[in-house]
């Protein structure tokens, strides 16, 4: 089936163990802090704080290969670029996000 083309309803494209994806519930040493210190709402820093723990982990980190596999660069971050880039997001909900964010 031709993936690329748009669907009328939602189709099982594939199935990942939560187990399977670095999270802040996966790195249970950040985990335990954030409850620990009632930051549950504070997800993003959370999940930073979760992967530059693992990133200082070096190899002994079970997500040292994927984490390897990221560009030293980084990625350019939507809340900081001007304005008329914004236009690339128009109609997706990482648009408004940004808009709130900026607020």
């Amino acid at each position: 089936r031709d993936v690329s083309a748009s669907f009328d309803e939602p189709v099982l494209l594939a199935r990942v163990a939560k187990s399977a994806c670095l999270s802040v519930k996966n790195v249970r040493a950040v985990a335990e802090r954030v409850e620990k210190f009632g930051l549950e709402e504070q997800q993003e820093a959370s999940l930073a704080t979760a992967i530059a723990h693992e990133m200082l982990l070096g190899e002994a980190s079970m997500w040292h290969d994927y984490l390897e596999s990221l560009p030293a660069e980084g990625e350019p971050v939507p809340l900081l670029w001007p304005e008329e880039l914004l236009e690339v997001l128009k109609g997706t909900d990482i648009l408004n996000r940004v808009m709130e964010d900026r607020k």
